[in-house]
């Protein structure tokens, strides 16, 4: 149970840094 809402707050916080590293480019 706590493993899978670490794998979920993990995952979030991955896409928050990947959409930081990369500029949407409109």
């Amino acid at each position: 149970m706590v493993y899978a809402i670490n794998m979920a707050k993990n995952k979030l916080y991955l896409n928050q840094i990947n959409r930081l590293k990369i500029p949407p480019h409109s």
